[in-house]
């Protein structure tokens, strides 16, 4: 059996293919356009998210320079108070003579049944009691007791000062927790949005542009 003969084919005109050249050039461009809409979208709510989280880095690492400063503060606070209050009850009146470099007199205040500090705190305790002392001594010595009185005083300010700071911090701290639970929703509700816009159907437009292309 002879072969069929195949039908003459006509040749393409230049011309028309380079118009549907064109005409596809011009859908993809109106098709990478339609998406490049919807990528800016994404991309939109890429960019406030990455916004919030940098805001909220910096306001965490500016509460951490608090935070470290506070516990710096706290434990300046904590050593004085501890000084104090160990000087207050362990410490001893040789100690004091000896800071003051009049360790010569401690028989002196032995005899006189001195021998704590917290003795020489007390409202009783008179400098002018101290016969054996020339004016200056005695001086050295009322400054001295002034000093611890106003230091055992302070500690009920220093104390008020780290509790109030601390309160502070910790409102700051909290703050910053619930900014960043909400920040978390704010992720759920972004990757929700973005899900749907790049699952969402090619608009009118862009199916149009589509069948055109695959038909």
């Amino acid at each position: 059996m002879p072969p069929v003969a195949s039908k003459p084919v006509s040749p393409f005109p230049a011309q028309e293919m380079v118009e549907l050249l064109k005409q596809i050039e011009e859908c993809v461009f109106n098709l990478v356009s339609a998406s490049k809409k919807r990528g800016a979208k994404v991309r939109q709510e890429v960019v406030v998210l990455l916004k919030k989280y940098m805001d909220l880095l910096t306001e965490a690492r500016r509460e951490c320079m608090f935070f470290r400063n506070f516990h710096e503060i706290l434990q300046d606070n904590l050593g004085n108070v501890k000084k104090v209050l160990e000087t207050v009850r362990d410490g001893t009146v040789n100690d004091i003579l000896a800071q003051l470099g009049l360790e010569k007199y401690g028989s002196y205040f032995e005899d006189k049944g001195i021998k704590d500090v917290r003795q020489l705190m007390k409202d009783s305790f008179r400098v002018e009691q101290l016969e054996q002392l020339n004016s200056g001594e005695r001086e050295r010595i009322q400054d001295k007791i002034k000093g611890l009185r106003d230091s055992f005083k302070g500690i009920k300010e220093a104390t008020k000062e780290v509790h109030e700071m601390g309160e502070r911090r910790y409102e700051a701290c909290k703050g910053i927790t619930e900014k960043f639970t909400t920040f978390l929703e704010d992720i759920t509700k972004s990757r929700e949005k973005i899900s749907t816009l790049l699952a969402d159907k090619p608009n009118k437009e862009e199916t149009l542009t589509i069948n055109y292309i695959i038909n």
